[in-house]
Order: structure tokens, then C-alpha cells, then sequence
């Protein structure tokens, strides 16, 4: 059986009756090859549903869920595909994720991995700094073992009772502050070397 011809026969699967298929190594080729797409279909009692983002962009989500869709990217696991997936469309039972389109869903999952490789271009654009020498022999780089923790740190303003309030805001908003922090404290190193 070519690939496309595997194509055909198992594009209107479920994710349920994809686990089922006993050799699924070519039908894996195909997925991991799938294009981007917003969609997902859904099939239930006989009837199709389609099931759309609840947002734009990756930018619009909760920052917390750019941590976790970031930590679970490269995870292949249906599970890990299945809470991604689940932080950006409306999918909130097994049964639900079951019952999507395979093609869709890996096709959905394959636009997300897009949104997030935009959110580390953003990030690495705006966002980093290349570390002084005095910053390097200080050791800034210890700092990198806590990953998001000291930007979240900074936006709850060290108030650890805050940390899961800042974690609820929209990432557009975050990267905006830290840019703005960025920025100022740009503005402030130059500003007392003229003094």
C-alpha cells in the first residue's frame, strides 16, 4: 500500500480507531508529515462537528499554558498531544479526543508547534540580551535551571502568592511587560553612565 493510497484509507479515522490499527508505521510517517491546520474534525452519533481554536494565536492563551504546550512539545505521546491540543481547542474529555478526526488532530497539533516556534522568535527578537562578560563571570547562567521561574518571579514582584495570578494573564500581555521591563532597564543603564 503507497502512502498516498494509506492517505485515503485513513483519512476519515478517529483517534480512536487509529489505536486500534495494529502496524501503524506508515500511517505515523504520514502524521508526523501532516499540514498545519486550524480545525480539528469530530465525529459524534453520526454527525460531524468542527472544533476551532478559542483563540487567534498562541499569544492569546494563558501564559501558563505557553509553559505547558512549550514543555510538551516534542513529547509525541497521544496523551501529551491530547493536553496541548486541549489548552487551545475545545476538547475537555477523553471521549471527545477520541472521537477527532487523526488527521486533524495531528494536523492541529502541527499549527500549534507553528504558533509556538513564532512565540520563540518573538522572544528571541525581542526579548534576548546577550550577557555581559561581568554578567557571565558573575554566573547568570545558574538562572537558566529555574526556566520561567525568575520572569515570573519578576512579574509577581517576588510575591509568591501572586505567582499563580500573573500565570492566568494572556501571553501577549506578559511579553509586552517584559519587553517593557527590558527596555527600562536599558533606558536606566545608559541613562545613569551620562550622569
Amino acid at each position: 500500500m503507497g502512502k498516498q493510497q494509506s492517505l485515503i484509507i485513513f483519512q476519515d479515522k478517529t483517534v480512536g480507531e487509529y489505536l486500534l490499527i495494529e502496524d501503524r508505521s506508515l500511517i505515523d510517517t504520514i502524521l508526523a508529515n501532516v499540514n498545519p491546520k486550524r480545525s480539528i474534525k469530530v465525529s459524534w452519533n453520526q454527525k460531524e462537528y468542527i472544533y476551532r481554536p478559542r483563540v487567534n494565536d498562541l499569544f492569546q492563551i494563558q501564559w501558563k499554558w505557553v509553559i505547558k504546550i512549550k514543555q510538551g512539545i516534542g513529547n509525541s505521546s497521544l496523551n501529551s498531544v491530547k493536553e496541548i491540543l486541549s489548552a487551545v481547542f475545545p476538547i475537555m474529555t477523553d471521549q471527545q479526543f477520541y472521537n477527532c478526526s487523526v488527521f486533524d488532530v495531528f494536523a492541529a497539533y502541527a499549527w500549534i508547534v507553528e504558533e509556538v516556534n513564532n512565540i520563540y522568535e518573538v522572544e528571541k527578537l525581542k526579548l534576548h540580551k546577550k550577557p555581559s562578560s561581568k554578567q557571565i563571570a558573575a554566573g547568570i547562567e545558574e538562572f537558566e535551571q529555574l526556566e520561567d521561574v525568575p520572569s515570573i518571579d519578576g512579574m509577581a514582584k517576588g510575591d509568591l502568592t501572586k505567582y499563580d495570578e500573573v500565570l492566568e494573564l494572556p501571553y501577549g500581555l506578559v511579553l509586552r511587560k517584559m519587553l517593557l521591563n527590558k527596555i527600562q532597564n536599558e533606558y536606566d543603564e545608559r541613562y545613569s553612565k551620562l550622569k
